[in-house]
This record gives C-alpha cells, structure tokens and sequence, in this order.
C-alpha cells in the first residue's frame, strides 16, 4: 500500500502543462472511487436466469456489486 501512495503522488506531482514549439502538451491523470446503483442489472440477470434455467443450462447470477476503484490517464496536444 506504501508503493501505490508513493505512486500515486508522484503522478500527481507530474501532471500537468508543457510547452513546446507553440503547441500545449497536457498529461492529466484522473482517479476515482466508483459505487453504483446496480438493481437493473440484477433484474436483467434474474431474467437471464429464469431464460437459461428453461433451458436447463446451469447459470449463477453475481449477488455483490462492491466500489471500485477506476483511474484515467490523457494526453492531449493542444
């Protein structure tokens, strides 16, 4: 966990504008914590099953939805 926060910073502390040649180089990194609200897709699972189990092809729905983390990484040339 100490490596990934040393990381973290040190991109934090990277980002940022550059110039070169009259054009703006732009390196930004995004971070995010993301928890979402998921009773449609249990509701399109609940219906995939009763679909498959006539079927009588054997399926399991995810029960848990947990936060995640989720990062992005731009580059633009302005």
């Amino acid at each position: 966990m100490k490596t990934f926060s040393l990381l973290v910073v040190n991109l934090l502390l990277l980002s940022g504008a550059v110039c070169a040649q009259d054009n703006y180089n732009f390196i930004r990194l995004k971070l995010g914590y993301g928890s979402y609200n998921m009773s449609d897709l249990e509701r399109i699972q609940n219906l995939l099953i009763d679909i498959y189990s006539q079927q009588q092809i054997p399926v399991t729905a995810v029960d848990k939805f947990p936060p995640y983390w989720n990062y992005q990484v731009e580059f633009l040339r302005i």
